[in-house]
Parts: structure tokens; sequence; C-alpha cells
């Protein structure tokens, strides 16, 4: 508690841009550290995040009403970037455990 973390991404797509995202200590899940080469490099890590909603249930959000939904972003760095985003399955009846799928 008390503790944050930054993640700095360069957005070359379509907007080349920096952006930054700040993330509380409660919202970085997890995280590996490997040895390489004689340094401690960051190999992994996994990020809780609240998105806004931009269709629920197929409608249209009402563009004056906010829905959020969350999403955990994984981060699996090492000679490149591989960024898999995670989102909550639909709950059906009886089901006591959120499933989660790769987006």
């Amino acid at each position: 508690m008390g503790r944050a973390g930054t993640l700095i991404d360069w957005e070359g797509e379509s907007e080349n841009r920096v952006y930054a995202s700040l993330y509380t200590a409660e919202n970085i899940l997890n995280w590996r550290v490997e040895r390489i080469h004689g340094r401690n490099v960051l190999t992994l890590l996994v990020l809780h995040e609240t998105v806004r909603k931009t269709n629920v249930e197929g409608k249209a959000v009402d563009e004056f009403e906010t829905k959020v939904g969350e999403q955990v972003r994984v981060l699996k760095l090492g000679d490149g970037c591989q960024v898999e985003i995670w989102r909550p399955k639909e709950k059906r009846e009886r089901q006591d455990k959120a499933e989660w799928e790769k987006d």
C-alpha cells in the first residue's frame, strides 16, 4: 500500500506519441524478474485495469452514462514485447468463479 508503478509506452502505429499510465500497488497483480547478462530484467508484468465500456450486450452505451468494466493486461517482455488483454466472460447462472478470455 502507498506504492505505485508507471507504465510508459510508445504508440507508434496510429498516433506516434508516448503515453504514461499510473497503476496503484493493488493493481500490479504479478511480475517476473530474470537474470539476463548479469542484470535483473523484468520479463513479465500483469496489470489489472478498469476500462470504459463502449458496447454492452450488443447495445450502444448512452454517451452520457459511463459504464466500466475490468480487464487484465499481460506484458511479456524479452526479445520483443507481447501484450495480451484478458476480459471476464459473461457470467452464466450458477457460475461462482469468474472465467476470463483473451481478447
